[in-house]
């Protein structure tokens, strides 16, 4: 948790970009139940379940709280089947498409704006950490650079910084997003039926936790894989500074040697985190396609033997619940990246933590 702590330091100077993308994917939560309301009555009167009989006086809501939702779509419909009345159906049917196209343009411009400040903030940060690296290496002595090889260092510069950016910047802040998307589609899920999104439910924690079991391993594979990379900087390094004592002694045979074994070693660390990582999408779709199957079996039962809820519902509730699949995947992915990131996180911190102080004798001897 230090860690974590140490480099979001170096967000402070950007936290307006972080405010300002939480305030703009809230906006896009909001915006998702909204368009909801307003693509369920064109549904309802594509399917015919707004019939001016069934509403011909407005509902009456009982008290109960899980009755709550029923009653606000109960009474949605009555307010659509008045203006029905009043206008005509196809006049009514136009203006709620217009209004459901202007929903969901604001929905995704929303989703956008939060994206693009993310951007700013992102590269803000991996500039400051970069130009800290930097500066740290200026200061620190000159018995560092005897222990530390260069091209070790430049790996860590280039590389675990861009690790950094990628996997822990970015995943810290959708850790934040995807609660957001969450509610708000758990909200509308249960809105449409209570019943069938808690039945839903019940697959989701599956998918969640074999998709974090395979997060679990990446930190270890990244963690050789960046190390590897650094020591085939080191040795380019080396190779590029002794090129005249390598001809001398022809010693070609022997870096070569030595440059194919480290590199053998990256390629089957970075063999191994590759796959790990590819297995989570491949198995995402598998168990969503499951999902899918047993809501449709369990929303056909309500509808063709319960009568408890309506085909153009249960095809709104097919719509959002998929939706609720990429922010659990996000953040799922997120967990796994952030694990993934941690190797590169400690290799950074070490070139930032590294003590600049020179150690001296408590009795020094003077030379005369």
């Amino acid at each position: 948790m230090n860690q974590y702590i140490k480099i979001l330091k170096f967000a402070r100077p950007h936290q307006k970009y972080i405010y300002g993308s939480l305030f703009f994917n809230l906006m896009y939560s909001v915006f998702q139940i909204a368009s909801l309301g307003t693509i369920l009555p064109v549904l309802g009167m594509l399917f015919g379940t707004i019939e001016a009989k069934k509403y011909s006086s407005p509902p009456v809501y009982s008290g109960e709280i899980l009755d709550f939702f029923s009653y606000v779509k109960e009474y949605a419909n009555y307010y659509v089947q008045n203006l029905v009345t009043q206008y005509g159906a196809l006049n009514v049917l136009a203006w709620l498409c217009v209004i459901t196209a202007f929903m969901f343009l604001l929905r995704n411009l929303f989703r956008y704006l939060g994206s693009f400040l993310l951007i700013n903030y992102r590269v803000g940060v991996t500039k400051d950490l970069r130009g800290a690296m930097y500066r740290k290496i200026l200061a620190l002595p000159v018995s560092f650079f005897t222990e530390s090889r260069k091209g070790d260092l430049m790996s860590r510069m280039s590389n675990d910084v861009g690790e950094v950016e990628g996997n822990i910047l970015g995943s810290l802040v959708e850790l934040i997003n995807a609660p957001f998307m969450l509610i708000s589609t758990l909200v509308t899920l249960f809105f449409l039926s209570t019943e069938l999104t808690l039945f839903s439910l019940l697959v989701l924690p599956i998918m969640g936790t074999m998709i974090a079991l395979i997060g679990k391993s990446l930190k270890k594979d990244s963690h050789e894989a960046q190390n590897e990379m650094g020591n085939i900087f080191s040795i380019v390094d080396e190779t590029l500074k002794s090129t005249k004592v390598i001809k001398i002694f022809s010693a070609e045979k022997i870096m070569d040697s030595r440059f194919m074994q480290s590199m053998q070693k990256w390629i089957n660390s970075s063999i191994r985190l590759g796959r790990k990582k590819e297995l989570a999408s491949p198995m995402s779709e598998f168990l969503g396609s499951v999902t899918f199957l047993i809501i449709a079996w369990y929303g056909g039962k309500q509808i063709i033997v319960e009568k408890s809820i309506s085909p153009a519902d249960f095809l709104v509730f097919l719509g959002i619940f998929f939706q609720i699949l990429p922010p659990v995947k996000s953040l799922s992915q997120s967990i796994s990246n952030v694990q993934k990131g941690e190797a590169s996180l400690e290799r950074v911190l070490e070139i930032l933590d590294a003590d600049v102080k020179i150690d001296e004798a408590p009795n020094p001897v003077s030379i005369s």
